[in-house]
């Protein structure tokens, strides 16, 4: 609840951005590297068969490069209206991937390497 503390008792101006994420849900089954990666998970897949889920769910799940495309679009958005509405304190932000290209490439090919 940072995000209501903060704005609440703070000059802060907080952004609280969510997606569909199987790994955050009680509902998934066994927590693994390819569950939190690609977001298919066969008890999530069953619920939402039967109409139990608040999300689009299908067989391709919810992948990383869809989460990260719709926070990624959702913080560009956000940053641009911002920016037009106080133009005083703009937000410029750089070298951001469109959503296609996540898709398109996956996420990983736009993380640094921290080595390199």
């Amino acid at each position: 609840m940072s995000h209501r503390e903060l704005g609440d008792h703070t000059n802060t101006l907080a952004l609280r951005l969510e997606t569909a994420n199987p790994i955050m849900d009680r509902l998934h089954g066994r927590t693994s590297e390819r569950l939190i990666l690609d977001g298919t998970d066969e008890f999530f897949l069953r619920a939402a068969r039967h109409g139990l889920l608040y999300i689009p769910y299908g067989d391709a799940g919810q992948p990383m490069e869809e989460r990260t495309g719709r926070h990624l679009g959702a913080l560009l958005a956000f940053s641009r209206i911002f920016s037009e509405m106080h133009a005083d304190r703009a937000i410029t932000l750089e070298h951001v991937p469109e959503h296609a290209a996540l898709l398109a490439k996956g996420t990983g090919v736009f993380l640094k390497n921290p080595g390199a």
